[in-house]
């Protein structure tokens, strides 16, 4: 947990070098960062992600061009929830998702606005608090319990009824549906590889 109260100076990336954005990796990064009296504090090493008792802000962002990342969650938003560290991050659909308040997450299109983002927690020690506060709130729906019941809501609203209507089907009707489910899948990650391929080319 942060033990920092509404400090601005560590600000921090949690994850592998590869899904870091370049712009990140950059000098201008760094120097704005030093002109704002902050530190670059990029945690590549697997087993130091755990420890958020001297970050302050977290930064999330695998790249500045607007792809969705479709197939990621939003692990790196809910820890820092789970933590009570205000996230900088890049307009994921997961993470857009997740949104309930304007609290929640301070989103970012372009480097400059990452900068932007920082200073503005840096001169409002307000919006630092009360993002620290509905952090707290929001981690509440993440505990282990929570997860539980979301798993169990799973199986007996839709894994247990859907089976039981399954077995009823005859062979014939079982095959039908299997090919029918696969063909739907084939489209929808044509579909989104279709997206992901426009979104490269025209953004």
């Amino acid at each position: 947990m942060k033990e920092r109260d509404c400090l601005v100076e560590n600000v921090a990336y949690l994850g592998d070098q590869s899904q870091l954005a370049e712009e990140l990796k950059s000098d201008k990064w760094r120097d704005a960062l030093s002109s704002l009296g902050c530190k670059w504090w990029p945690i590549l090493e697997p087993k130091k992600w755990n420890d958020y008792s001297n970050i302050d802000v977290v930064i999330a962002a695998r790249s500045f061009d607007g792809k969705p990342y479709i197939n990621k969650p939003a692990n790196k938003l809910i820890n820092c929830w789970r933590t009570g560290v205000p996230a900088i991050v890049t307009p994921e659909s997961s993470i857009l998702a997740e949104k309930k308040s304007d609290l929640d997450f301070l989103l970012v299109n372009s480097l400059d606005e990452a900068i932007s983002a920082v200073s503005k927690l840096k001169s409002s020690p307000d919006l630092y608090a009360n993002m620290v506060s509905n952090a707290r709130e929001r981690a509440k729906d993440f505990t282990v319990e929570k997860g539980c019941e979301r798993f169990m809501k799973f199986f007996e609203e839709f894994a247990f009824p859907t089976y039981n209507e399954w077995i009823k089907l005859t062979e014939s009707q079982k095959k039908t549906l299997f090919w029918r489910r696969c063909s739907k899948l084939k489209l929808d990650n044509f579909k989104d590889r279709t997206i992901n391929s426009l979104i490269e080319r025209f953004f």
